[in-house]
């Protein structure tokens, strides 16, 4: 599961939870469309412009991951939904609009909490109203804008060092090897070791005749000789 799995599985959740509301997207028409959802971008004309008013923009929401926070075991990514809604209506309710967006995707989250059978939905979520676009945080009429942040959690690769019975490894880890060889501790300084030399002591008994009376015998002879292996 990657993050951008989790967005483009997001966007699938709130488009499909939002075809049946319906908008005004101008002043110039009287038709209503159902939000158009998109992933990451409003999708911009030829020359790289968004068209305000135009009614293939408008109703909007744009999903769009942002950021992580991974720990050991899991990391906890958070998606920014963006809501925009048009009304030309002089007294300025079309922010309720997105509010009315904003109920639905907060109670679907909370219902069903687990996107595709693998995204696990988190608290908190958090919303508000009018953040984009205007003076001094006001609405910019004749277009509304919400806010939305949600937070799913997903997996986080196993280090190579994660030794478990199920995996079958035993030393020193998943890739049986250390990431970086290192050679053995003060290999760099050792030098080769010269040949020893022995010593062995001889002693040489002279042949002669046993005395006659007890005494003490002393070798007559001591030779030292050197010999190397």
């Amino acid at each position: 599961m990657t993050i951008y799995e989790l967005e483009d599985a997001v966007t699938e959740f709130v488009k499909a939870n939002t075809s049946d509301f319906r908008f005004a997207s101008n002043d110039e028409s009287v038709a209503v469309s159902e939000p158009h959802v998109w992933s990451g971008f409003v999708p911009r004309d030829e020359v790289g412009q968004i068209v305000p008013g135009d009614i293939s923009t408008y109703p909007a929401v744009v999903v769009n991951v942002n950021a992580g926070d991974m720990a050991i075991d899991q990391e906890d990514t958070s998606l920014s939904i963006i809501i925009g809604c048009f009304d030309a209506n002089r007294d300025q309710q079309g922010y309720r609009d997105c509010v009315n967006v904003v109920q639905r995707l907060k109670d679907r989250f909370r219902e069903i909490d687990v996107i595709r059978k693998r995204f696990i939905w988190v608290p908190p979520l958090n919303w508000a109203i009018n953040r984009r676009l205007g003076s001094e945080g006001m609405n910019a009429f004749p277009y509304y804008f919400a806010d939305m942040t949600v937070h799913f959690l997903l997996p986080v690769m196993m280090t190579q060092y994660d030794v478990t019975v199920g995996d079958g490894d035993v030393t020193p880890g998943r890739y049986n090897s250390t990431p970086i060889p290192t050679p053995a501790p003060n290999e760099h300084w050792k030098h080769e070791v010269p040949p020893t030399i022995e010593w062995v002591e001889h002693y040489v008994w002279p042949k002669i005749p046993p005395p006659a009376s007890p005494c003490v015998i002393t070798p007559s002879v001591y030779l030292k000789s050197k010999t190397t292996p």
